[in-house]
């Protein structure tokens, strides 16, 4: 199966209120027409009922001791947009996201992970807020230092000459050593903090084992059902059910597309300073909560309307109350909140990088290795998900934002 997806153009609309919270209001000119299940024998349904297991009420997140913990880390990793503007100084914002889209471009051509990249943001951020004495001159050396420093934590570390040279950055390689131990100083050498990456791989995976808990104890959105068709019809139904199935790290092209768009938000939204004014836990359920809504309605919430008998017309049910109770339950579950409305100020701020024009090309290092048989996406496809992506459409839609 082909993993890559065309580029698209995302409309939105505006945003709509119901009950005091905030519903996306998402055009989408997909239809989807499901096939018939005439020839699966009945006593499947039966079957499959009698293994159900969890209900919304009894299902707990398995990652929720680990998520406490991040979150108390965090607070030693903080960082706020008013401690960064002081130093920068004659620097502005825009210079600013120049910078972090130029080491996001760096660590894509060097195929690091996306943790590396936001790691490495992370130490520019907390070493700028205690530096004085920042200009144009030192401001890039000191991002490449940063990511020199994240990057050490790859597997297969990259050597400082390759840095300097894809980076297109001519300093001395002795000039950067000596300024590390400087920068590891200002960082009070606290180098593992947690990142949005970090919440989003975790919460993700709950996500998907969540919505399948709740949505896959019916036959029609379980993959065991389609066994009694032929394969013609079971790849259909199958590819059907994957595009309905809102979910983010499973390996089907649905799953990969919507990964994609989510972190492409991130990484466009890391851009904008105003970013830095919400923890890295509370801006990653933001974005789910976000990216998850529009995403159910791209899909025309058809794993709500559909029961694998009839498929309701839209508006028969309250599909945008369905979604955000659902999300709200399970990101308060998952994130320890004691309400969504936590998060509702950093969701609105989120939605309005959704005119961000997507981009789905794979990072160039693995195009080369991929084309000359060295990789495939369908045997290494969580890893392709792991590496630093690149969209020159981020910085356009900053520098839209700011003038």
């Amino acid at each position: 199966m082909d993993y890559e997806c065309s580029e698209m153009d995302i409309e939105t609309e505006s945003k709509s209120s119901t009950e005091g919270s905030q519903y996306l209001e998402i055009t989408s000119s997909s239809c989807v027409c499901f096939g018939d299940f005439e020839s699966i024998e009945e006593n499947i349904l039966d079957d499959m009922i009698g293994e159900i297991k969890d209900t919304e009420g009894m299902w707990k997140p398995k990652s929720d001791d680990y998520i406490m913990q991040l979150k108390l880390i965090e607070e030693e990793y903080k960082v706020n947009s008013l401690s960064i503007q002081n130093p920068l100084g004659s620097l502005t914002v825009l210079m600013r996201a120049i910078l972090i889209d130029w080491m996001m471009e760096v660590c894509s051509d060097l195929l690091l992970h996306r943790e590396t990249f936001h790691t490495a943001l992370s130490h520019l951020n907390r070493a700028v807020m205690k530096m004085t004495n920042i200009n144009k001159d030192n401001i890039q050396k000191i991002a490449l230092l940063a990511i020199w420093i994240a990057a050490k934590e790859e597997e297969k570390p990259i050597c400082l000459k390759k840095l300097v040279k894809v980076a297109e950055y001519e300093v001395p390689q002795g000039e950067i050593l000596a300024m590390e131990r400087e920068i590891l100083y200002l960082v009070g050498w606290k180098i593992f903090p947690p990142t949005h990456v970090t919440y989003l791989n975790c919460i993700l995976g709950e996500w998907d084992e969540f919505l399948t808990s709740q949505y896959g104890i019916f036959p029609c959105n379980s993959y065991v059902y389609f066994k009694g068709l032929n394969e013609s019809a079971r790849k259909r139904e199958q590819d059907l059910l994957d595009f309905r199935m809102i979910t983010y790290k499973q390996l089907n092209q649905y799953s990969y597309k919507r990964y994609r768009e989510l972190m492409q938000i991130l990484d466009t939204a890391s851009m904008d300073i105003s970013f830095l004014n919400y923890k890295p836990s509370t801006a990653s359920g933001a974005l789910i909560y976000v990216m998850a809504s529009k995403a159910f309605s791209d899909s025309e919430y058809l794993l709500l309307r559909w029961d694998g008998i009839k498929l309701k017309k839209p508006g028969e049910i309250e599909e945008k109350k369905i979604v955000h109770d659902t999300l709200s339950y399970f990101l308060c579950k998952t994130l320890c909140l004691k309400n969504i409305e936590e998060i509702e100020d950093c969701a609105k701020y989120i939605q309005q990088f959704l005119s961000l024009h997507f981009s789905y090309h794979s990072p160039m290092p693995y195009n080369k290795n991929r084309d000359n048989g060295n990789i495939k996406i369908e045997n290494q496809y969580e890893d392709f998900l792991a590496f630093q992506t690149y969209n020159p459409f981020g910085l356009r839609l900053i520098e839209q934002k700011l003038s």
